[in-house]
């Protein structure tokens, strides 16, 4: 599949969603075939902070974290250049983030999947996140799914559905639809 021209779809990516719902893994492939950089929360965190999310939350509280994530996607947004920004999860929760998201004019992709399976695939990850109860993490997915839903999404991939690079093509056809409108 074709990437669409940059030249005619000269604005950000974003990819939001809850913890292991694929924004990472689905970002990288896109980037590259986009010919786009990949902004990814948790390096900027870790290029800003010298602490990966888990240890900024230890240190300094994990409303601290969630305020340099809300930073991280505001300053990604913020660049001329367009990329490809996976956005942490948490900054469904800030109306500042919300409104960034917004006003950016960024074509936004919801990733989601069914909760059973995003515990699973937390659980098996390299524990770079906090702990998290199932039921919190189920409480705030829904919760922030809505959020996210409330900025119009130009499309929702559940990424339990297909592989990534299936998912991809997918979100590739909806941005290329897009600019041929």
């Amino acid at each position: 599949m074709a990437a669409p021209p940059e030249s005619k779809l000269n604005r950000h990516v974003v990819l939001a969603g809850p913890m292991a719902s694929g924004k990472t893994t689905l970002g990288q492939i896109l980037a590259k075939r986009m010919g786009r950089p990949f902004v990814d929360s948790d390096e900027q965190l870790a290029r800003v902070h010298s602490l990966t999310a888990r240890d900024l939350a230890a240190a300094d509280g994990v409303d601290t974290l969630h305020a340099a994530e809300v930073e991280a996607l505001i300053r990604a947004l913020g660049s001329e250049s367009p990329a490809v920004i996976a956005a942490a999860a948490a900054t469904a929760d800030s109306p500042a983030a919300l409104a960034a998201l917004a006003e950016s004019g960024a074509a936004v992709i919801l990733l989601e999947g069914p909760i059973t399976l995003l515990l699973d695939r937390l659980k098996k990850s390299s524990g770079h996140r906090r702990a998290i109860s199932d039921a919190e993490f189920e409480a705030r997915t829904r919760a922030r799914s809505g959020a996210l839903l409330a900025v119009d999404p130009l499309l929702v991939v559940d990424t339990s559905l297909m592989d990534p690079d299936e998912s991809a093509d997918r979100i590739l056809e909806a941005l290329d639809g897009e600019v041929s409108s």
